[in-house]
C-alpha cells in the first residue's frame, strides 16, 4: 500500500524522497571519489558526506520497512503472589492501517492467543485512520 493510501501519501512520499536522496548522494559521492586523486581535502569532505548519506539511507529503510515488522515478546514474572496467577498480554503500537496489513495483525493475534492470556491490554497506537481497522482484532481471546 506504499504511496497508495491518501491518509499516508505525504509521509510515504517523504520516505521515498529520503531513500532516493540518500542513495543518489551515496552513489554520486562514491563515483566522484573514485575519479579524484587521493590526498585532497575536498575528497575527504565528499567521502564524509557520502558516508552520512549512506547511513541516513540505511536508517530510513530500517525505520520505515524493517523495524515496524518486528514483533517483540517479553515475559516478566511478578514476585507479588496472586491466588490463581494472572497472565496479561500487552499489544501496542501496531498502527493498523495503510502500513500494516491484515496478515500482520492476524500473526500478532495468533501469537497473543498462543500465550493464553487472562487479559489483553491495548494501551494505544493500534489503529491509523478509520475505526473499521478494529475488526482485525476481533479474534483476540482473553
Amino acid at each position: 500500500m506504499f504511496l497508495l493510501h491518501p491518509d499516508a501519501f505525504l509521509c510515504d512520499l517523504g520516505i521515498l524522497l529520503l531513500v532516493a536522496f540518500g542513495a543518489s548522494v551515496t552513489v554520486a559521492s562514491w563515483v566522484w571519489m573514485r575519479q579524484t586523486e587521493s590526498g585532497s581535502v575536498l575528497k575527504a569532505i565528499v567521502g564524509f558526506v557520502g558516508l552520512i548519506s549512506f547511513l541516513g539511507f540505511l536508517l530510513t529503510v530500517y525505520g520505515s520497512f524493517i523495524e515496524p515488522r518486528i514483533i517483540v515478546t517479553t515475559h516478566a514474572t511478578v514476585t507479588q503472589r496472586l491466588s490463581g496467577g494472572l497472565k496479561i498480554a500487552v499489544v501496542s503500537d501496531l498502527h493498523v492501517g495503510p502500513y500494516t496489513d491484515a496478515a500482520f495483525v492476524r500473526s500478532v493475534v495468533e501469537r497473543v492467543n498462543t500465550e493464553l492470556p487472562d487479559m489483553v491490554l491495548m494501551p494505544g497506537d493500534f489503529i491509523f485512520g478509520s475505526e473499521s481497522n478494529l475488526e482485525d482484532f476481533k479474534p483476540l481471546k482473553a
